[in-house]
């Protein structure tokens, strides 16, 4: 609040990076900011869809938006102090790698940013760099996982302090490999509502409001609940420890015989069968 105060008089100006250090002074002087005050509900950003139902779409990231975000991932994980080392091999176009990004400036860490992916080179910089906090999709987490169990030399990973992972259902029996092999777990983030609705989908709702689509009101209808809650699309329970589980996507579920059938789970059965059994 000191350092706050302290700039609370402060005469504030935009660092020109196409002036060199000790060059000319940009001519007509200071440059202008481009608004005078940033305010929460305002657009900071625009992030493409996947584009699962359709053609991508455009969503709106607010400012409060990212802040409530990093804000209670901070409190979730209070291991998060300035110095903390990150990594990521998510791209920052993605909301995956950007959420590494935006945590890792606010909570003062070290990100570490990779031109890519692969399992061997991703382990080694756990490992080398000493790394405590990252983000993986599934897919990623079975990979990073069968190449630590594949190695004869086990690395170190004893300052990795958690992995947050998203995007896609996890098998359960990679989930519950990747718990034994790198030590993780988690539940739904601090700051969201989650609720099982009808046909078992997922509905969340989070501190800051959800702006809906850009300039598509009719898609955003569709998404949106009266109640503020968002149509996530996917289909998961909440056990009794508060662990949410995603089943599979709503658009593929199958009913057939009044019975709900759900394609994830039939492949995770099919992959526990030794014959059958997926390569990690």
């Amino acid at each position: 609040m000191q350092a706050l105060a302290g700039l609370a008089g402060a005469e504030t100006g935009v660092l020109r990076l196409d002036v060199k250090p000790g060059g000319p002074a940009p001519a007509g002087g200071q440059v202008a900011r481009p608004v005078e005050r940033l305010r929460g509900p305002e657009p900071c950003l625009l992030l493409h869809t996947s584009g699962t139902t359709g053609r991508p779409k455009l969503v709106p990231l607010t400012h409060q938006m990212l802040i409530s975000a990093v804000t209670f991932m901070k409190l979730e994980v209070p291991e998060a102090v300035p110095g903390t080392r990150h990594l990521s091999a998510l791209p920052l176009f993605h909301v995956a790698g950007l959420a590494n990004l935006t945590y890792s400036l606010f909570t003062g860490g070290h990100l570490h940013v990779l031109g890519g992916f692969d399992p061997s080179g991703f382990v080694d910089e756990l490992s080398a760099r000493r790394i405590q906090l990252t983000q993986l999709v599934p897919a990623l987490i079975g990979a990073v996982t069968g190449e630590v169990r594949d190695r004869t030399e086990p690395p170190d990973l004893s300052h990795l302090i958690e992995i947050v992972y998203g995007a896609s259902p996890i098998r359960p029996d990679l989930l519950e490999l990747a718990v034994r092999t790198l030590g993780t777990a988690g539940r739904p983030s601090l700051g969201w509502e989650v609720r099982v609705a009808e046909f078992g989908e997922i509905q969340v709702r989070g501190a800051a409001e959800l702006p809906g689509y850009w300039n598509d009101a009719d898609a955003t209808s569709k998404v949106m609940t009266a109640d503020g809650f968002y149509r996530t699309g996917d289909i998961g329970a909440v056990d009794t420890d508060g662990y949410l589980r995603i089943i599979d996507r709503l658009t593929d579920l199958i009913i057939t015989g009044g019975e709900n059938v759900y394609p994830a789970e039939v492949e995770a059965v099919l992959a526990s069968i030794p014959p059958w059994r997926m390569s990690r």
